[in-house]
């Protein structure tokens, strides 16, 4: 956790290992994290995070068509993958290199493909860093739970979507007039969010 210099807000940084980068985020829970800091209570502490993201402007897609079959190829893939970025980070020089091979061989794949199919039916998720704020990202997800809301000062409909990008669930929430397209579960949602966290002490 880090203070923000300009106000008394905190952004965090956590690491996971299903994207390979460190997600940074704007902490919601900013005075409990204060008081346990100042009680010293924070050095032995075991948390969870909770990720959630607000989004001004997003598109629904329609999904990637996959068996359970090409679905249970792709978590053990994903799985191998992860395992291998924790023994690259560790110093394992074979881990290392065969991420890079799988890199080039992905970009070979892709390469390949792209001459000939939209780049949305080879790519069905991602999370990636998006402009030059720190806790902002560009994502695509699969949607798991869409629920309408309503703001209770403005009237404005609000969409809450649930969604699992690069295998990292988050909830996502954006005004019905800036989302392009009916969102459903199983189809995908695609966007920039402000990526916010809640820890759960």
């Amino acid at each position: 956790m880090e203070r923000h210099a300009g106000n008394e807000s905190y952004a965090g940084a956590c690491d996971d290992m299903r994207i390979g980068i460190s997600l940074t985020f704007y902490l919601l829970n900013a005075g409990d994290y204060m008081n346990r800091r100042q009680n010293g209570i924070l050095k032995e502490l075991q948390t969870s995070l909770i990720l959630s993201g607000l989004a001004v402007s997003g598109t629904i897609l329609l999904p990637v068509s996959k068996n359970v079959k090409q679905k249970a190829v792709d978590k053990k893939l994903s799985q191998q993958r992860n395992s291998l970025i924790v023994a690259a980070k560790n110093g394992d020089e074979d881990a290392m290199e065969s991420l890079t091979m799988r890199d080039i061989n992905m970009y070979t794949m892709i390469y390949r493909r792209i001459q000939h199919e939209d780049v949305y039916t080879i790519v069905d998720s991602y999370f990636m860093p998006y402009g030059i704020e720190c806790d902002q990202y560009s994502l695509m997800g699969e949607i798991t739970n869409c629920n309408m809301s309503v703001n209770s000062k403005t009237g404005e409909k609000l969409y809450q979507l649930g969604l699992i990008s690069n295998d990292i669930p988050l909830d996502i929430c954006i005004n019905e007039r800036n989302l392009f397209g009916r969102p459903d579960v199983g189809r995908r949602f695609k966007g920039v969010i402000w990526l916010q966290g809640m820890i759960n002490f």
